[in-house]
């Protein structure tokens, strides 16, 4: 089974999505990343007794995983 997609480019609307297609799999991977590092920051925090990340470290750490992954979201949901 094969499927083609199809974008004109000049288009603003088909070039956004032929963005968020190229990008997808840095997006899951974000998800991912984003995902298993939270889990394993709060679970450490409650084995350990300490504080668990403020919502500042939290967004920070997100922020650091887009970067990373070279993924601008501004650009992918215009």
């Amino acid at each position: 089974m094969k499927a083609t997609l199809t974008f004109d480019l000049d288009q603003p609307e088909d070039a956004i999505a032929h963005l968020r297609c190229v990008r997808a799999t840095d997006m899951a991977i974000a998800l991912h990343e984003i995902t298993n590092t939270l889990r394993r920051n709060i679970i450490r925090s409650y084995e350990m007794e300490a504080t668990p990340p403020s919502i500042e470290d939290i967004f920070d750490g997100i922020n650091s995983v887009l970067i990373d992954l070279d993924l601008n979201i501004d650009t992918l949901i215009s």
